[in-house]
């Protein structure tokens, strides 16, 4: 029994010591954590700030406020919403009893209706539009590792007005992330949605909606590398009124962003589309998929950033001086408008002068591709591909620029053009007659090939020549470009 004892009395006493050790640290790592949130949406018109913490041995009482920088967005929040202030218990480790037991640095449990952040007016209008107010209720737990676990979750959502009325199911937030550097995974998703207008007979419906990230790396605080999946399993659009009277599809996207160097990243876009039982107007083909591809690959990071922050502060600015814009006298407004001009002037300097480090020659590519197939498995697809092989000084004038790209554009661009366009997908398009017509004089002239159920285009620009089916077709490309750009270009040396 004493033996008992003592070992009872000596894991409650680490236990205190350790509940005493987490409680002394937990102030510091939010502050620190508030602060390099902030670095990131430093630029995005939101800042987070400690406004109040009351330290306890077991919990502790924090209260983080939420300041809006960005003029239009807190002009549209302050006709609604009362500040944002979000009152927090963190319950310290190592052991947690609140709300299920567990292990851990700190834990945080939250609830709130959505009612108690409107203003008055909109407030009213709110709870009579819908069924019940909106619970949110988030958790987080920290590790000793400094990751976190989060968790947050709504309750079911029903609104009326108007003949309209939207259902929704609980929207679910969750993942984990480090603390550290905020790589980690999350997940976003609700089961279903449905969205109808009586009066007009339209009707919306969604299952099974997600969207998954899995964030590697913040470059700069600026830039997400990583994987973003978004998708739909079944989406049943209806309008009585549409030519188009009942579309039924499933989406599946993913973007995948890494790096391809020290210095420079590549991007994947892939996109899947099913158009399921939809049923497309008589002169289409029949359509079962679609598919979608753009992918660019040797992007310098350094341009790649500096276009974003120039592009973010032009948004901003813009933002500034359209918000003084009503109420105003004519002459003001001209006034307004005139330092409008000036500023998208000089912000396009910056973003064309990001240029310099974004595109890197020989290496910076870009891609699209497009296929789609009909329910009896025929296939048509197209795909371009340019690559960058100049060498443009981005930082001169606009009329300069103009001229260089004008008299050296055989020069700075190598491309690839893959064209395949079944014969039974163009019987089936509007004024397929005409179509066929022009097709037959591409053939003629070597632009197309003509195989047993296809139309073929397989075209290089490489150099300043251009190979077409396997024939130089260069003589043909540059009377055409003489003729675009008013006599601008020049033949490559």
């Amino acid at each position: 029994m004493k033996k008992i004892s003592i070992a009872t009395l000596s894991l409650l006493a680490i236990w205190l010591g350790g509940t005493y050790i987490i409680s002394e640290q937990t102030e510091g790592a939010l502050q620190t954590q508030i602060n390099k949130t902030n670095l990131i949406y430093a630029d995005k018109g939101i800042s987070y700030k400690v406004r109040s913490y009351k330290k306890g041995f077991f919990e502790s009482e924090a209260e983080i406020g939420v300041e809006v920088t960005d003029p239009l967005l807190k002009e549209i929040l302050d006709d609604s919403f009362k500040p944002l202030v979000m009152n927090y218990t963190i319950e310290h480790g190592p052991l947690f009893f609140k709300n299920g037991f567990g292990f851990g640095l700190s834990k945080m449990h939250k609830e709130f209706k959505i009612s108690e952040i409107l203003k008055d007016n909109t407030k009213s209008e709110f709870l009579k539009s819908i069924k019940d107010d909106i619970t949110i209720v988030s958790d987080m737990r920290v590790d000793f590792a400094q990751n976190a676990d989060y968790s947050v979750v709504s309750s079911p959502i029903i609104l009326k007005e108007s003949g309209t009325e939207l259902k929704l199911s609980p929207l679910s937030i969750e993942g984990q992330s480090s603390l550290e550097n905020f790589s980690g995974d999350g997940k976003f998703s609700f089961a279903s949605l449905e969205l109808k207008n009586i009066n007009e007979d339209i009707e919306l419906k969604l299952k099974d909606v997600a969207v998954d990230v899995k964030l590697e790396e913040f470059i700069e605080n600026a830039f997400m590398l990583g994987d973003i999946n978004f998708r739909v399993a079944d989406m049943l659009f209806h309008d009585s009124s549409s030519n188009i009277q009942s579309i039924h599809t499933a989406l599946d996207v993913i973007v995948k962003t890494h790096r391809d160097g020290k210095s420079s990243i590549s991007s994947m876009v892939h996109g899947d589309l099913d158009l399921k039982d939809t049923k497309l107007p008589t002169d289409f083909p029949d359509i079962q998929s679609v598919d979608f591809d753009l992918n660019m690959k040797g992007i310098g990071v350094d341009g790649l950033i500096a276009f974003q922050k120039a592009s973010e502060e032009m948004q901003k600015k813009q933002s500034e001086l359209i918000k003084d814009v009503v109420g105003t006298t004519q002459k003001e407004v001209e006034a307004i408008y005139s330092k409008l001009a000036i500023l998208q002037e000089e912000m396009i300097g910056k973003i064309l002068n990001s240029l310099n480090s974004m595109l890197i020659k020989d290496k910076t590519t870009i891609s699209y591709g497009l296929s789609a197939k009909t329910k009896d498995t025929k296939k048509s697809s197209a795909k371009v591909e340019i690559v960058y092989a100049g060498d443009l000084d981005f930082s001169k004038s606009m009329k300069e620029l103009e001229i260089e790209v004008q008299s050296k554009l055989l020069e700075l661009l190598n491309a690839k053009l893959d064209v395949i366009l079944n014969k039974r997908h163009i019987e089936a398009l509007p004024d397929a007659e005409m179509l066929k017509q022009q097709i037959s004089m591409g053939i003629m002239q070597g632009f197309v090939k003509d195989s047993k159920d296809s139309y073929i285009v397989d075209a290089t620009l490489k150099d300043g020549e251009l190979m077409v089916n396997d024939k130089n077709l260069t003589g043909l490309l540059m009377p055409l470009l003489m003729l675009s750009t008013g006599g601008g270009v020049m033949a490559p040396q």
